[in-house]
């Protein structure tokens, strides 16, 4: 009988064919044969192909050998029915084997030989058939991308089904195998080979990952084949190649291992796959990304399943922290993570069952069980060193050199505060390690540091508030306390006869008192490094990375919950968030204030349902009142621009049902009593109610009168709070009239259910203001009046022109009396004028919405009009459009001319508004208003503008006032709006109004210049220094707002910073006032807007350039430290090695010789992946070194020129010639040395021998003594350029090789620009056609070697220095 050996591959059995061996090797009918006439010859034995024949059956065709030829055609059939015949003969014959007696078998070796091929055959046809699923779906994927019609032919049927049956079906025979075992004492390596050669496949499978079914088929028979002997090395090192070579098969192969683990005890498995990563090879792992990427996944999902089972592998897993593979070190943070919860968890079920045990107990066996708990103790306080341990290793991982990994440990931390895991003693270091990791430079460091922040806060051990002003206090208690009591103890400790249970008493109190310290102690330090963290997180609000911005937020809303003391300032820095372009920021910011604002309920009805609406039925009364306790509360002392951020808030959080509006009519009729007696809150209701535009105003008599009655209030009361609440009303007024009437009425419809209240407003507007109150809320209300008046009212016109005639006889009725009432004239007369010229710009806006409306309603008729000529007109816009805007600026001008006629208010008071303006008053009041009055009214009219501009200005230069240049500040801003040709000649007093002394002024001037930069009215040109300056303000609102400006401007697009760089840098460097801090930090802030290669590039050329034109150190200085901030990509370090020339005179400085030298070892660090950009530095270093080498030893010999000339003459710049030639000469010789591409070596090489054919040649001299460039460039025919060259040169932007002469860069200022120099980083050393080079003797050239290796040790040091610094 022969005797069946699994072969290696399955190919391989077709070869054999030796003695005593199965070999199919001689089957006549199989190379003839189609597949059908072979399945008809096994059809009938189907059931015993798996029985032991003889060499000479299987030679002549039997059921194994035809088994065995169909599945080497499995692969090449495409009838899915031939497919699934092969695949059912397989099943039935395992079928059979498993219903076979044992006692049929004729002997041992039998047995075992049909074992061994059942076992064969199925895990090939297994094996086969999964291949060829993912080669075919594989190719598909590839050839189409697209699924299959439903029409065509699957090449393979094989699929859950199948795979399932088979599967079963050899789980069956090695059960039966598994008993049969002990009778016939079957050795079972070759099964086992078979079967992990086969799970190996499978679990490579896509298709059979998501088969559930089939993976606990395949883990059974895999237990079932461990039960006799352990292979927990040889499959661990399977599943380890399966991790190394596939991805996403962690979380399956710990399946496998811990269910091997779980239902078949292979508790060996776990640390031999433990022991298996352990051994890899580091730089296997560093080299092979993706091998450690699965080994780190694989880690973390044993970790998370059982981390205890990993533990006595720890340590030879540890000493991939010392290695390069970070992801491998991620995965062992995970591990240690899970540990230290493990260990937690058992010291608290130990406590929890000794303090069981400890009731349970009577008291008398106090003794005895003290001493049995004794164990217990001791094992809890190995839990807890255990715990310390793991965390403290986790805390080291901190400053891991990867950003990766310092990310995972802060979540890994993060989850051990959320499991309540962290130690009391590394509280405060992980709080102080996540306060600084705030300001690490990766933003998913940062990212993951702001939750653990979050995290830490929520599951604080402390309490539900986290005030440091209480746990403070409490400490000084606390802490008295204890001193007290350590000092009565030291005066009784020498007292005889002392009570020992009041002693011990007193001693439990002792201790009891010294834990509460502690606790104390621990909450003010976590609470300290909390306070300490808040500057970072306020700056983290502004940053440019929308995911620092989100978690800012949520670390701010935890603060706020928990009353952590400074966070209360947040909630008014982010209301601008509101605002924000990205639309992850607002979205955050708004569930920020929702979650502020809401009760619980109603926050956790909108996360379970995103289409959640607040309406009267969702929203109750009790509701509403709190969420607009909250407003009120942000509103109370908020700026105009919060309130539009609230605003806008409160239409994002759909604020506007009718309840909220109901709600804020009662706090205005008094039915809330706790906010009648604060002023503030009725103010901030008002401004709540004209925000939410309720419908119900017009349709209410009852409101209407609610709001009249206020008005009427305010203006009896005439205090700076009434003006302030009349402000508000009439907002709320205005915003409510506009929403409830739009589209119901028109503009000159009757208004006749509003008139009671503008004649309130009207009467309001009458007030004479007290002494001593605030004007400007004063004014402020009378401007919201009269915008109010002429939005209800059907004539404001007339309404206000009584209210000007009532005001002048007031006037006129003060002058004659005669009480001292100088300063309550003054105020009526700053009131009169405020109000003269308010009616002028509101009468011109109501004449232009008139005509507007009017050109509506023509084009409306136009276009309802039947007839072709009619609407070809209308498409093309012809000869009807033009003549009616013509109309319409008759009109238009008619209204203008009639506003400025002398029966008109406006045109009678106009030269009294003139005089009051020119002519400075001891009321600062009355200018300010007449100014700001004048300026409307020029507004009003182009004629008038031009008349009185000059006047504008004046007042702007002379006065004293700051209020009065404010307002005129802020004029001149409409005026350039209105009239931008009118007021470009004078742009520049504008930007002469940022540096004046006051930071009203200031502030107003660059609001107006910001707005209209922004909106194209003027045009940012080298006066734009002046907001670059106030980036160096003293206040710290200008700051914010210079920032913002720049940050909008950079955002617009286009290159208006980058055109503007040079011109402020000049600006910058020449003015005496900028300091070299100022200088820097401007400079600083401007440049880190260039993010495009092309802008870098050019900066580069630039400063490079401006080079020629420093004459001092100091500009020097400035222009080397703005080249260090540029971020040099490989096409600017090309760029700067063509423009060497310019700076090379300077190296002699040691500030600018140490800036390149950095600057080069900063770009090594960034390109060091890229040759090219590293043979760039390299070139310019030695240049760099060579340069300063050269001119130390030129300046030398200048020196000894200069002592005996009295000016620069021909012997000192022949000496500079010939210190450049040998300058030149020594680094041609370096660089050869180098490893340079071929264009460089060229390049190098082209020099040398044009050197060496011009070395006989002398320059010639001109009148002045001086070498002349143009004969030099003639004298000899080797040195003559070609004549396309040469017109290259002379075109503007051509392109030319660089001319590096140290002769001509001193006495011939090249007016090419770099940008005209294309070449290799070392085109300085090419052929120059219009300059000469000399040569000095090889012995004069040559350089040591050593100097090579110190520009290597000055590199190194460098480098070292800027880590350290970093």
């Amino acid at each position: 009988m022969a005797a069946f050996q699994v072969p290696l591959h399955f190919e391989d059995l077709a070869l054999a064919g030796a003695e005593e061996t199965y070999g199919v090797y001689a089957v006549p009918a199989a190379p003839a044969a189609s597949v059908d006439e072979l399945l008809g010859l096994v059809r009938g034995h189907a059931q015993q192909w798996w029985q032991p024949l003889s060499q000479d059956d299987v030679a002549y065709g039997s059921p194994f050998g035809i088994i065995y030829t169909l599945l080497q055609k499995f692969k090449t059939l495409n009838s899915p029915n031939q497919q699934k015949a092969i695949v059912n003969l397989v099943n039935d014959g395992l079928r059979a084997f498993t219903s076979t007696p044992g006692e049929q078998i004729f002997s041992r070796l039998d047995w075992m030989e049909s074992v061994k091929i059942a076992v064969f055959i199925g895990t090939s046809l297994c094996s086969i058939a999964e291949q060829g699923t993912c080669h075919a779906s594989a190719c598909l994927e590839i050839t189409t991308g697209k699924p299959t019609n439903k029409g065509s032919k699957q090449a393979w049927s094989w699929g859950q089904e199948e795979r399932t049956a088979l599967l079963s079906s050899l789980l069956s025979v090695l059960e039966i195998t598994d008993e049969a075992i002990v009778r016939y004492d079957v050795d079972l390596e070759d099964i086992h080979v078979l079967v992990m050669r086969m799970g190996g496949l499978l679990l490579e499978s896509n298709a059979m990952v998501k088969d559930k079914s089939a993976i606990a088929l395949l883990i059974t028979m895999l237990g079932v084949l461990s039960r006799r002997k352990d292979h927990a090395e040889e499959l661990a090192a399977s599943l380890l190649h399966i991790i190394n070579r596939v991805d996403q098969r962690a979380a399956i192969i710990t399946d496998v291992m811990f269910n091997l683990y779980a239902k078949h005890g292979q508790s060996r498995m776990i640390d031999a796959i433990c022991a298996a990563i352990g051994a890899l090879s580091q730089s296997e792992l560093v080299r092979d990304s993706q091998a450690a990427r699965n080994t780190g996944e694989l880690l973390a999902e044993m970790a998370a399943r059982r981390a205890d089972l990993m533990a006595p592998s720890l340590p030879l897993l540890m000493r991939h922290f010392q290695g390069d593979a970070y992801l491998v070190r991620n995965g062992l943070v995970v591990v240690l993570a899970h540990l230290a919860i493990y260990e937690l968890r058992k010291l608290r079920e130990g406590t929890v069952k000794r303090a069981n045990r400890e009731t349970e107990e009577c008291i008398e066996e106090e003794e005895n069980v003290g001493l049995e708990d004794s164990a217990p103790k001791s094992e809890q306080e190995v839990h807890l060193k255990r715990c310390e341990a793991y965390v403290g290793q986790i805390l080291e991982r901190c400053r891991d050199s990867n950003a990766f990994c310092r990310s995972r440990t802060l979540q890994m931390l993060a989850l051990l505060v959320e499991e309540q895991s962290l130690p009391i003693v590394h509280l405060k270091q992980a709080t102080e390690i996540a306060c600084g990791r705030l300001e690490d430079r990766a933003a998913i460091v940062r990212k993951n540091a702001l939750h653990l922040l979050s995290s830490l806060m929520r599951a604080n051990p402390f309490g539900p508030t986290l005030a440091r002003s209480h746990y403070e206090q409490r400490r000084k208690e606390l802490q008295a306390a204890v001193e007290s009591t350590s000092r009565e103890s030291s005066n009784c400790s020498g007292d005889i006869g002392v009570d020992e249970n009041l002693e011990a008493g007193e001693n439990q109190s002792t201790v009891d008192q010294a834990k509460a310290l502690l606790f104390y102690q621990s909450a003010v330090q976590f609470l300290n490094c909390l306070h300490g963290a808040l500057p970072k997180l306020y700056l983290l609000l502004r940053s440019t990375n929308v995911t620092d911005v989100v978690e800012a937020v949520q670390v701010f809303v935890v603060g706020l919950k928990f009353g952590v003391e400074g966070t209360q300032p947040s909630i008014c820095r982010m209301l601008v968030l509101v605002l924000s372009r990205e639309k992850a920021v607002q979205t955050a910011c708004v569930n920020a204030y929702r979650e502020l604002l809401f009760p619980s309920h109603l926050v956790d009805a909108v996360r379970q349902n995103a289409q959640f609406e607040l309406t009267n039925q969702t929203v109750s009364s009790h509701d509403a009142l709190s969420i607009i306790r909250g407003l009120i509360s942000m509103l109370n002392g908020a700026t105009s621009g919060e309130v539009t951020c609230i605003e806008t808030l409160m239409c994002e959080l759909q604020l506007n049902c009718s309840v909220f509006e109901s709600v804020l009519y009662d706090i205005l009729s008094g039915k809330v009593p706790q906010m009648v007696e604060q002023p503030s809150s009725l103010q901030a209701a008002c401004l709540l109610l004209g925000m939410t535009r309720g419908p119900s105003f017009a349709a209410s008599e009852v409101r209407r009168e609610l709001l009249n009655e206020l008005i009427c209030k305010s203006s009896r009361g005439a205090t700076t709070n009434d003006f302030i609440m009349m402000h508000h009303v009439a907002q709320a007024v205005s915003k409510l009239f506009e929403s409830s009437l739009q589209g119901q009425l028109t503009r000159s419809a009757p208004r006749e259910n509003f008139s009671r209240l503008v004649e309130s407003m009207a009467d309001a507007l009458c007030v004479a203001a007290t002494p001593g109150i605030d004007v400007t809320p004063y004014l402020a209300a009378s401007e919201e009046l009269m915008n109010a008046v002429y939005i209800m009212s059907a004539r404001p016109h007339a309404v206000l022109d009584g209210v000007i005639r009532r005001l002048a006889k007031q006037i006129a009725k003060s002058m004659t009396s005669q009480q001292d009432v100088e300063t309550s004239r003054s105020l009526m007369v700053a009131q009169f004028v405020f109000i003269i010229g308010h009616v002028a710009m509101r009468e011109l806006i109501h004449v232009e919405l008139e005509v507007g409306q009017l050109k509506k309603k023509q084009e409306a008729a136009f276009t309802s009009g039947t007839g072709t000529n009619a609407d070809l007109e209308h498409k093309m816009g012809l000869s009807h459009s033009l003549a009616d805007d013509s109309q319409f600026e008759a009109i238009l001008s008619h209204a203008e001319d009639g506003l400025f006629s002398n029966s008109s208010p406006v045109g009678k008071y106009a030269p009294l508004i003139v005089k009051l303006a020119s002519t400075p008053s001891s009321c600062e009041y009355v200018q300010a208003c007449a100014v700001l009055s004048l300026a409307k009214m020029m507004a009003a009219k182009a004629s008038f503008c031009k008349a009185h501009l000059q006047l504008l200005f004046s007042v702007l230069k002379s006065s004293d006032s700051s209020a009065v240049r404010a307002n005129v500040a802020v004029a001149l801003g409409d005026l350039a709006f209105r009239f931008p040709n009118m007021l470009e000649p004078w742009t520049i007093s504008l930007y002469g109004c940022l540096e004046d002394r006051d930071v009203k002024v200031r502030k107003n001037a660059l609001t107006v210049l910001a707005h209209l930069i922004l909106n194209d009215m003027i045009k940012a040109r080298g006066q734009i220094v002046g907001l670059a300056l106030c980036l160096e303000d003293t206040d710290g609102g200008i700051v914010e707002l210079a920032r913002l400006f720049f940050y909008e401007l950079a955002r617009k697009g286009g290159s208006v910073i980058y055109n503007s760089l040079p011109d402020m840098m000049s600006c910058l460097t020449t003015r005496p006032d900028v300091s070299e801090a100022q200088f820097k930090s401007v400079m600083k802030f401007l440049i880190g807007f260039l993010n495009k290669d092309r802008h870098i590039e050019g900066t580069v050329e630039k400063l490079c350039l401006r080079f020629r034109g420093a004459s001092s150190p100091e500009e020097w200085h400035r222009i080397v430290y703005c080249l260090g901030l540029l971020p040099l990509s490989e096409r600017a370090l090309k760029r700067l090695v063509d423009m060497f020339r310019t700076f090379a005179d300077k190296l002699h400085d040691d500030h600018v010789f140490g800036a390149f030298m950095t600057m080069c070892a900063r770009s090594s660090k960034l390109h060091s992946k890229s040759p090219e950009a590293r043979a760039l530095i390299e070139a310019l270093e030695f240049k760099l070194d060579a340069v300063r080498k050269a001119t130390s030893t030129s300046s030398a010999r200048q020196a000894t020129d200069t002592a005996g000339e009295s000016g620069l003459g021909t012997t000192s710049m022949t000496g500079a010639n010939h210190d450049m030639d040998f300058l030149l000469s020594s680094v041609a010789q370096e660089l050869e040395s180098m490893s340079l591409d071929g264009q460089t070596r060229a390049a190098v090489a082209s020099a040398r021998k044009a050197r060496r054919k011009g070395s006989s040649a002398t320059p010639a001299k001109n009148s002045k003594g001086k070498e002349n460039v143009a004969s030099a460039a003639t004298s000899s025919k080797p040195q003559m350029a070609s004549k396309s060259n040469r017109q290259a040169r002379e075109r503007p932007g051509s392109k030319a090789a660089p001319d590096i002469s140290l002769a001509k860069l001193n006495t011939q200022p090249d007016s090419r620009s770099s940008s005209d120099s294309e070449g290799c980083g070392s085109s300085a050393f090419s052929n120059t056609p219009n300059h000469r080079l000399s040569v000095r003797p090889e012995s004069a050239i040559s350089r040591p070697r050593s100097s090579r290796a110190a520009v290597a040790q000055l590199r190194r040091r460098i480098v070292a220095d800027s880590e350290e610094s970093e």
